[in-house]
C-alpha cells in the first residue's frame, strides 16, 4: 500500500502511534506492534513518504515504564518528525463522563487552548498530572532533538530529499 502511495505522488503521511508500549497499544486497541510500527516507518522512508508519528502520554493505566518505552521508540523510529501530545479527556468522551471507571481523576475541567501540548488536566493511578507535565517536557525535548536530524535523513534517503524540496517549491 505504501508503494501505490509513492506513485501516487504521496509525500507525507501520518501515524497515530500513542505509545511504544505493547500493553498501551493493546489497551488502545491497536493492532500493530512495535516492530510492525518501526518496520513500517523505514518502508515509508525508503519509498519517499515522510512519515509524521504522533504519541501520547497520560494515558489512563499508563505507568511511568510505559512511558519510558514511548521516548524508546520516539527515539528509535525511522523518521525524524515525531510529535508528543498530552492525553486529554474530552467532555463527552467516556473517559471525561465516568472516570473513574479508567483509574483517571479530572483535576481541571477547564479544558485551554492547546491544553494537549499544554499541560494534564487530570491524573491517573500512576501518573499524577505534574509527572505527567514534567515527562512531557523530557519528551518534547527527544520530538526536537529528532526534529534537528532533517539533514542527515534527507542524506540517506534521496526520495525524501526530493520530495521535501518538491513541497517547498509548490509552497
Amino acid at each position: 500500500m505504501i508503494e501505490c502511495f509513492a506513485e501516487s505522488g504521496a509525500t507525507g503521511i501520518y501515524f497515530g502511534i500513542e505509545s511504544g508500549s505493547e500493553r498501551i497499544l493493546r489497551r488502545l486497541g491497536r493492532s500493530a506492534t512495535v516492530e510492525e510500527i518501526r518496520e513500517k516507518c523505514t518502508i515509508c522512508m525508503e519509498h519517499g513518504i515522510l512519515p509524521t508519528c504522533s504519541f501520547m502520554i497520560g494515558i489512563p493505566g499508563e505507568t511511568i515504564e510505559d512511558v519510558r518505552q514511548t521516548f524508546d521508540l520516539m527515539r528509535s523510529l525511522n523518521t525524524w518528525y515525531v510529535q508528543l501530545h498530552v492525553f486529554t479527556p474530552l467532555p463527552g468522551t467516556p473517559v471525561f463522563e465516568n472516570p473513574k471507571a479508567y483509574g483517571v481523576t479530572i483535576e481541571d475541567s477547564e479544558i485551554p487552548p492547546g491544553v494537549f501540548e499544554a499541560r494534564a488536566i487530570h491524573r491517573t493511578e500512576h501518573l499524577p498530572g505534574e509527572m505527567t507535565n514534567e515527562l512531557y517536557a523530557e519528551g518534547i525535548g527527544i520530538a526536537e532533538l529528532r526534529a534537528r536530524e532533517y539533514a542527515s535523513f534527507l542524506a540517506r534517503y534521496p526520495k525524501v530529499d526530493w520530495a521535501m524540496r518538491h513541497i517547498r517549491e509548490d509552497e
